[in-house]
């Protein structure tokens, strides 16, 4: 029961919820006016379409794709040297991709300020000490260092899951569950007494 509860609370928080994906028509639309320049080789403005993938939880990715659809509504992109696409085709790729950008944006106001991760190692040891009320349990060294942002080991940017990860979290719970339960108790002696 107990394993099972801890395989429950990682995988919740390494699930995350399904992101909005772009428009159907978006590809084309970047592969005909934009891909020529902004590819792996040209790379203009250190930008590659090629390898940008639609992630709207990152928030780099998120802030990539604004930017192009503003630079498209601008008139900036494509540029006036280059063929510029009819006005209802550029209409319809900003349509669709203002509504996936802000559909991203909701969900992201949904789920609150804070993004959801795992527990690090010291939240994880300290959770397992108030689950078997066993403040003695030693178990922050069974499993793979957490990472770091900013110098913190709190922060979902850096607390990734991988199948070591539960893996060793799992462990960890097994061990925890044998520490508690090899507790030996003392059977008091016994005396006989005639009367």
């Amino acid at each position: 029961m107990i394993r099972k509860f801890a395989a429950l609370l990682v995988a919740a928080a390494a699930s995350s919820v399904a992101a909005p994906s772009l428009p159907a028509g978006t590809d084309a639309f970047l592969d005909t006016h934009c891909a020529g320049c902004h590819n792996d080789v040209d790379k203009e403005a250190n930008l590659s379409l090629e390898s940008l993938s639609f992630q709207p939880g990152v928030q780099t990715n998120f802030l990539t794709w604004t930017k192009i659809y503003e630079r498209v509504a601008a008139g900036e992109m494509p540029p006036a040297k280059k063929r510029r696409p009819d006005p209802a085709t550029t209409t319809q790729f900003l349509k669709g991709l203002e509504t996936s950008l802000v559909q991203a944006e909701a969900t992201s106001l949904a789920e609150g300020r804070a993004t959801r991760r795992r527990l690090n190692a010291y939240e994880y040891e300290n959770t397992l000490r108030d689950l078997f009320a066993s403040p003695w349990l030693q178990i922050r060294g069974l499993f793979p260092e957490d990472g770091e942002a900013h110098r913190f080991n709190k922060l979902a940017e850096a607390l990734d899951v991988s199948h070591v990860h539960l893996a060793r979290y799992m462990n960890a719970a097994d061990h925890a569950i044998r520490q508690v339960l090899s507790a030996q108790w003392h059977r008091p002696p016994t005396q006989v007494k005639r009367y």
